[in-house]
């Protein structure tokens, strides 16, 4: 496995409605605890049969590593107001203690995602 790096681009094992180009790109990562957690962007996914992009997620370092395919790109500019919002607000909830990382590979959390803030069951 090559090694966790910010401004790697990566395939990853994605749900078949979404694009096959779909795409997650690590834009920060921290510790917690005794864990990394490694926060993504991912494109090309489809809520509702809408195409769109998910402008923050935290998973787990070991998450990340069972989800990714092939290292296909890296961005050296990663500012982005959507994913700094985003993380800015886990960064305060996770100092309370309301927020965590996923645990889980990423396509099985997008799906949760995808049906807390649809309802879709598919």
């Amino acid at each position: 496995m090559q090694q966790l790096v910010e401004g790697q681009i990566w395939t990853y094992h994605h749900r078949s409605k979404d694009d096959s180009t779909s795409r997650f790109t690590i834009y920060k990562i921290d510790q917690m605890g005794d864990h990394d957690v490694v926060h993504i962007k991912i494109s090309g996914v489809r809520f509702a049969g809408k195409k769109m992009q998910i402008q923050h997620m935290p998973f787990t370092r070991e998450s990340i590593e069972q989800s990714v395919i092939e290292l296909v790109g890296n961005i050296d500019d990663l500012k982005d107001e959507h994913f700094t919002d985003g993380y800015e607000n886990w960064k305060k909830e996770s100092l309370e203690g309301r927020a965590g990382a996923w645990t889980m590979n990423v396509d099985k959390a997008i799906d949760l995602l995808e049906k807390a803030t649809t309802g879709a069951d598919e």
